[in-house]
């Protein structure tokens, strides 16, 4: 399956939320995530999948759901989780231990960062994925 495809079945299954519902009902409005917010989230999932395991060697890297999965059964990873998380949503941990669980918070975590996905590759525009037409300096 190349990146369009998965991209699109993605898409299909979770929708980007701008609202979720908590536990007990209540309405979410997920806040704007601004740059300062974006960077730091990039900077916390990045932590993550070194976490998880991530080697820049070519080797096979565990899915996005498979790495937010793994990412609460230990507590380093957990913590990063929970603070990627608590930014998205825009809520204090203490507030998610309380009025959500694992199936919300994976449903917010994976259209947030397919989204992001998406924005980057459209924004790149296939930069990089196309072989050079002429050689380049060695």
């Amino acid at each position: 399956m190349d990146i369009t495809e998965a991209k699109k079945e993605l898409e299909g299954i979770m929708p980007n939320a701008k609202t979720i519902k908590d536990l007990s009902g209540n309405d979410i409005t997920l806040p704007i995530i601004t740059l300062g917010k974006e960077l730091k989230i990039v900077k916390l999932f990045f932590d993550l999948i070194e976490l998880g395991g991530y080697k820049d060697d070519g080797s096979d890297m565990p899915g996005l759901s498979e790495l937010f999965l793994q990412g609460f059964r230990k507590d380093k990873e957990n913590n990063l989780l929970m603070e990627i998380v608590s930014i998205v949503i825009g809520k204090p941990q203490e507030w998610l231990l309380d009025n959500t669980d694992i199936s919300l918070l994976i449903g917010v975590l994976l259209p947030f960062f397919v989204t992001r996905i998406n924005q980057l590759t459209g924004a790149l525009g296939g930069i990089g994925t196309q072989k050079p037409t002429t050689p380049l300096p060695s």
